[in-house]
């Protein structure tokens, strides 16, 4: 749902139906609001860079979830107002290392929402005034920076782990499934490179939802490792072949040969002898038996049937 309302009446409406949402604050011309994200001390310092000349002026701030490797808080918004005269564009790196911008189109997490680190966003000074967009902001030029990428940004075959380890730590603060697959979606959005299918990230905050809250959910998302065994343990077996020598039976085989040298057309003959019960070419009788055949290719009524005929 990408939706949002200065109406009480509906507000209400939405709040009942989903109790224990995140709220999200519009950012751009129809707020006249935009907003600086500082995260960690790569944004600290390019803050302090940006405010040599002109000061930072006194504004609303609130600190978001994100927490640093110690388990400290790492980040932070600061809320400016908007000249209705200026378009401010989202960016990711725009001013530096560090700082993120929402503007036109854009939105972001407020108070008291549940970040997917477990921790609650928090005012600074909710009494506080919302400053004007400082000059920094509005006509700063762009660093040499790659908009839209993070720095932290999780890699293809880390995704999956990466959201179910966040969506374990909301479950542990008793967060809903609507708030969870809430914060894992505007994570895979963020973050991840290449982000997940919508589906497949909702299947996530779904598994592990269904665990109850503190419940070791490290199955979900296993670690790796290897089985070792002494081969002096390993009783040796015979081999039953359904072809001797080259076709045992309950192991896998793989037919490999050069296009047009008759793979198909050997497969096709096997199957048929197996499930008529007669000798493969060259083994010995056996049994009738089923025998199940995948194909992406062959029509069964044109191809297959004639062939197994």
């Amino acid at each position: 749902m990408k939706e949002a309302t200065t109406d009480p009446s509906q507000i209400t409406r939405w709040w009942h139906k989903w109790p224990d949402a995140n709220i999200g604050i519009l950012t751009g011309p129809e707020s006249q609001l935009c907003v600086v994200g500082v995260d960690g001390e790569e944004g600290r310092v390019t803050l302090a860079e940006l405010t040599k000349r002109d000061d930072l002026p006194e504004t609303l701030r609130a600190l978001t979830g994100r927490k640093n490797s110690d388990g400290n808080r790492e980040g932070f918004h600061l809320y400016f107002r908007l000249p209705t005269d200026k378009c401010l564009r989202n960016s990711v790196g725009r001013l530096g290392k560090g700082l993120d911008v929402r503007g036109t189109g854009g939105y972001v997490v407020a108070p008291p929402s549940l970040h997917a680190s477990g921790l609650r966003y928090e005012w600074c000074s909710p009494e506080a005034s919302i400053a004007n967009a400082p000059a920094w902001l509005i006509s700063a030029k762009p660093q040499l920076a790659v908009i839209g990428k993070t720095e932290n940004a999780i890699p293809e075959g880390q995704r999956n782990n990466a959201l179910t380890s966040l969506a374990g730590a909301m479950l542990r603060h008793d967060s809903s499934l609507a708030t969870i697959e809430s914060a894992l979606l505007a994570e895979n959005r963020v973050r991840c490179s290449p982000p997940l299918l919508e589906k497949e990230v909702r299947r996530i905050a779904a598994s592990v939802s269904r665990y109850a809250p503190g419940e070791q959910i490290s199955r979900l998302a296993p670690t790796r490792r290897p089985d070792l065994v002494r081969l002096s343990d390993v009783p040796a077996k015979s081999v039953s072949w359904l072809w001797e020598p080259y076709l045992p039976r309950e192991m896998i085989t793989i037919l490999s040969g050069d296009p047009g040298a008759g793979k198909t057309y050997l497969a096709l003959a096997i199957a048929a002898a197996l499930t008529c019960g007669e000798t493969v070419i060259g083994g010995q009788p056996v049994a009738p038996g089923n025998v199940l055949y995948l194909t992406l290719e062959n029509s069964p009524a044109h191809v297959l049937r004639p062939r197994f005929a």
